[in-house]
């Protein structure tokens, strides 16, 4: 018999499973020659979308002052794409058309701030060569969001004076917040996960490090938080032994999400493993047709299922479906339900997934 991997989980659990810092703002005035490099932040994202948008309340609010004058779009939108396009020249930079999770919408605003006339007229008097009291600078905000949730601000101000190349002063602002975003890791999985308040999976998910021969291999993040996390249990000897756990939010209300609603589940599942196999000329097989099963006070539904491939050779598959908390738990293993059922139960016995985060708290209140 041989295991699955290539074929088995990719084959499988492609159609049986979910496979696989502070957000205040901040304000800079930093002194940008002292940036002479740009740390990477990309971190497996390969596209965002660009919008240029307005400042936020508090630059309304200054802008209202009698002695402040305001203009927006001093920096214009075109400028700031080409900046944006150079900037992060490993990502593709789309005009504005909701093609990326990934958004980055920036502002920018001239203001020419006025002395009051009492204080002009002194410093005139000490300062002949004084520009009538007018001191100008640049502010920007510079937004990064995901589906439309915000995930950062970060604001930042540049001194301007008449002359000044604007695509130089663009460039420096936009090479202060790569370098802020770096050092946040705006792009990485587990910055998404905290600024969308989701759960915990790092330090919440609790899984044996053990089971029997096998060993928990990695747990990783989804790059959507909609569909959790997945830990990968491997065999020492034999590198095609894998058993998946995946964890997810339940993405129906909860009241919904009953015997039956599981049940409907992994029939979907048992549904995509049978056209997968069809798809690729495979014969499909069923050895436990979806059924119920308790494992460790558990109760949920199974089937396991193989296909035969080009060289006549099975390759198998069980699947395996509970719920805890306001969580989906799946397995995925590339061997039978007779092997894998000890495994699972073991798992189920240690198991714990974090409680109901306050992102899917606040997506179901609009349910």
């Amino acid at each position: 018999m041989r295991l699955i991997w290539v074929l088995g989980l990719s084959f499988f659990a492609a159609a049986c499973s979910n496979t696989l810092p502070s957000n205040v703002p901040i304000a800079d005035t930093a002194d940008d020659t002292a940036i002479t490099t740009v740390a990477p932040v990309i971190t497996g994202v390969s596209s965002i979308d660009f919008y240029s948008t307005f400042m936020d309340e508090e630059a309304k609010r200054i802008c209202s002052s009698a002695h402040i004058l305001c203009s927006d779009d001093v920096i214009t939108p075109s400028l700031w794409f080409d900046t944006v396009v150079e900037g992060l020249s490993s990502m593709t930079v789309h005009r504005s058309n909701n093609q990326s999770d990934y958004e980055i919408l920036i502002a920018s605003q001239l203001r020419s701030t006025q002395q009051q006339t009492q204080q002009r007229s002194t410093l005139a008097k000490l300062f002949p060569s004084a520009n009538n009291g007018k001191s100008q600078s640049i502010h920007s905000e510079i937004t990064i969001q995901w589906r439309g949730f915000a995930l950062n601000t970060y604001h930042t101000s540049s001194p301007f004076t008449d002359g000044d190349a604007l695509s130089k002063i663009a460039t420096q602002v936009f090479k202060r917040w790569q370098n802020h975003a770096a050092v946040v890791g705006i792009f990485s999985r587990d910055f998404l996960y905290s600024s969308l308040k989701a759960s915990d999976y790092r330090n919440e998910l609790i899984l044996p490090s053990q089971l029997g021969e096998f060993f928990l291999e990695d747990t990783q993040l989804y790059a959507d938080p909609f569909r959790g996390a997945v830990a990968r249990y491997r065999h020492p000897r034999f590198e095609n032994a894998i058993l998946d756990v995946n964890v997810s939010p339940i993405l129906s209300p909860l009241a919904q999400a009953n015997k039956q609603w599981l049940l409907n589940q992994i029939y979907e599942d048992f549904k995509r493993a049978e056209k997968v196999s069809e798809s690729r000329n495979l014969v499909f097989g069923v050895d436990e047709n979806v059924s119920p099963i308790t494992l460790a006070e558990s109760e949920g539904h199974y089937f396991s299922v193989h296909a035969i491939d080009e060289f006549e050779e099975p390759l198998y598959a069980a699947t395996y479906l509970f719920r805890q908390e306001d969580k989906l738990v799946k397995f995925t293993s590339s061997f039978p339900h007779s092997v894998a059922i000890h495994l699972i139960e073991e798992v189920l016995t240690t198991l714990k997934v974090p409680g109901e985060s306050e992102l899917m708290l606040q997506m179901r209140s609009l349910f």
